[in-house]
């Protein structure tokens, strides 16, 4: 099943793009704050409300390109679609870090526990905003505004009032989620497990 979504719906989104030509997907999952009808819509407030905070992080041989949705509260039984975007492309014009290498972003509920932790990577780290064993001031400066730019998305309620952060655990057996209050970046880049899109 797929659009519509209803208000309070838990959504699983799976972002998923290229980098250098090889497939990425990343998962995180959202509240929907409004009902979610217009696939318009929908497609604006994740890819210009949300993704596109990204772009600085991102060199420009990386890009989002699709997103697949999926209702997971109140039942977890509806099929991903996939829904194509206009694509997010990076804006630094230079060389990557290896495919594998992401910038990490620890992402903070009000929940002080690990079902209250989650993490966002985001594909092709420029190569000049890592050196030595240490982000550049060059990354530090792009970093911190693109976390700041978060909190304030945050804050703000996302994009046209459609969607809410929130974190996702199973730790109980069952779906629960909690709300995105705090977002920051990890003291060195990390490496993606899994790049290819799958149907899990």
């Amino acid at each position: 099943m797929a659009m519509p979504y209803n208000v309070n719906d838990l959504l699983r989104l799976r972002f998923m793009g290229t980098v250098n030509g090889e497939p990425f997907q990343n998962v995180q999952h959202f509240r929907a704050k409004a009902p979610i009808v217009s696939i318009v819509d929908f497609q604006n407030a994740v890819s210009q409300g949300f993704l596109v905070e990204f772009r600085a992080t991102m060199c420009d041989s990386a890009a989002f390109t699709s997103v697949g949705h999926a209702r997971i509260l109140p039942s977890d039984g509806d099929e991903e679609v996939e829904m194509p975007i206009t694509p997010v492309v990076g804006v630094r014009n230079v060389h990557s870090l290896p495919n594998q290498i992401a910038t990490l972003f620890k992402i903070r509920t009000s929940l002080n526990a690990p079902a209250g932790r989650g993490r966002l990577y985001i594909p092709s780290v420029p190569h000049d905003h890592f050196f030595n064993g240490r982000w550049t001031l060059l990354a530090e400066s792009v970093l911190t505004s693109t976390a700041e730019r978060l909190k304030m998305w945050v804050a703000e309620g996302g994009d046209n009032g459609l969607l809410e952060w929130h974190v996702m655990s199973m730790q109980t057996g069952n779906p629960t989620s909690n709300a995105v209050h705090d977002v920051q970046f990890a003291n060195y880049p990390a490496t993606m497990r899994s790049r290819r899109p799958t149907s899990s």
